[in-house]
């Protein structure tokens, strides 16, 4: 699974911070480099493998793939 992400400014007190924020979750990567592409900002915007999970019905265990 991969996940597209945005650099995103949080007003935190003194010190500003950045963090990313996740716009949408795809098994199809190229989908994802696709709308990257589009964007505006392009350094601002990425792609990141994250784990998949599993639950299972029987004891709703969520477990990785």
């Amino acid at each position: 699974m991969y996940a597209l992400e945005r650099k995103v400014f949080l007003k935190t007190g003194h010190c500003p911070r950045y963090c990313w924020q996740r716009y949408a979750v795809s098994a199809n990567r190229p989908l994802l480099d696709r709308v990257r592409a589009g964007q505006p900002k392009k350094s601002e915007w990425r792609v990141v493998v994250v784990p998949c999970l599993v639950e299972t019905s029987s004891d709703n265990f969520a477990r990785s793939a």
